[in-house]
């Protein structure tokens, strides 16, 4: 009987347990924002909406909005003489405020990136946590030696650092330059028949840590994971957490996505952890690959049913701990026994 072609998606619950001391969810992340806006213009998250204890889809909605309202600005000030009941003039306050709105704006974007790259970069993943917990999933599943495709909505490279420190090698789309600038080029990377030859490849649906993009050039670039944010080097090519983006029209991630529908297409059995099955691009292409067999793992699976009817669910944490990877072997087994019509 043929292999199964295994295609495992993981989310934030995935890597949780898997830093130093542990990489925040949205909603944890969206206290330490708070936090980290209000240390550099104190009064700043209480304008923007971003109150303690906010859920993880209420600060995606804030943090999208925001950015929204950012990309508006020269709009706002091209017609700023709609606002005028003349349209002769505008009032020195008006002005006034659009420039402050601008500069608390831009400064709001430093804040968040620079959190995103503190909380989500190779210095919060503990490297023996993440070896342990994905080499236990892959032999969970049987995979170490049969292709299979990693795809992270995740900003952090824990999967990455995984499959190096287990001697897999990956692709994660960056061509392989060994002498100046490396850039995405993911077309093919999936690739079934193939094996992918002979690499795992890991999809991040959102753009990772270290993804930048000169102004004016789609083309996304490569910095070392471990260094801080850095403004001069160009805007970070990532999703922000937003309930309302388009990634597969995204210039960052768009081919991302296109790999990910090969990968969606060509796999017989999906195994999704830790993810809140909130991001709603996410949910409608995995219900829309009706031909594959979709497991869902995190600790509670009660809303399973409306996200996504056809998935089977098993209530448990991932995490390098023995007893987690224990409760998963059962029913991982019994996922994979059964074969799709299509395989």
């Amino acid at each position: 009987m043929e292999e199964p072609r295994v295609l495992v998606v993981v989310g934030a619950g995935a890597s949780t347990a898997l830093g130093r001391p542990h990489i925040p969810l949205m909603a944890e992340w969206s206290n330490i924002l708070r936090q980290d806006l209000d240390e550099a213009k104190a009064g700043m998250p209480q304008a923007l909406g971003l109150t303690e204890g906010l859920s993880g889809t209420d600060f995606e909605e804030i943090v999208g909005a925001v950015l929204r309202f950012r990309s508006s600005f020269h709009l706002n000030r091209r017609f700023m003489r709609l606002g005028s009941p003349t349209f002769r003039g505008v009032p020195t306050q008006v002005g006034d405020w659009m420039k402050a709105a601008e500069e608390n704006g831009s400064h709001f974007e430093r804040v968040l990136w620079k959190s995103l790259w503190r909380e989500f970069g190779l210095a919060a993943i503990d490297p023996e946590l993440a070896r342990k917990a994905y080499a236990g999933l892959i032999d969970l599943l049987g995979i170490r030696s049969t292709p299979f495709v990693i795809a992270t909505t995740n900003y952090d490279l824990a999967a990455e650092v995984a499959l190096d420190l287990i001697g897999l090698e990956y692709t994660n789309g960056f061509d392989t330059a060994t002498i100046g600038t490396r850039f995405l080029r993911p077309r093919n990377i999936v690739d079934w028949p193939n094996g992918h030859r002979d690499k795992v490849p890991v999809l991040h649906l959102h753009g990772a840590v270290g993804w930048y993009r000169k102004p004016g050039d789609d083309r996304v670039y490569y910095q070392p994971p471990d260094q801080e944010f850095n403004a001069t080097l160009g805007t970070p090519a990532v999703i922000a957490p937003d309930p309302e983006k388009d990634p597969e029209n995204d210039p960052s991630v768009g081919g991302i996505w296109r790999e990910f529908r090969s990968a969606l297409e060509g796999a017989t059995h999906i195994v999704v952890i830790g993810h809140s099955l909130t991001d709603e691009p996410l949910v409608r292409a995995l219900s829309a690959s009706k031909h594959n067999r979709i497991l869902v793992i995190r600790p509670d699976i009660s809303d399973l049913g409306s996200r996504i009817p056809s998935a089977q669910g098993v209530e448990a944490r991932f995490s390098a701990e023995p007893e987690d990877l224990e409760k998963l072997k059962g029913p991982l087994a019994s996922f994979l026994s059964v074969r799709n019509r299509s395989s």
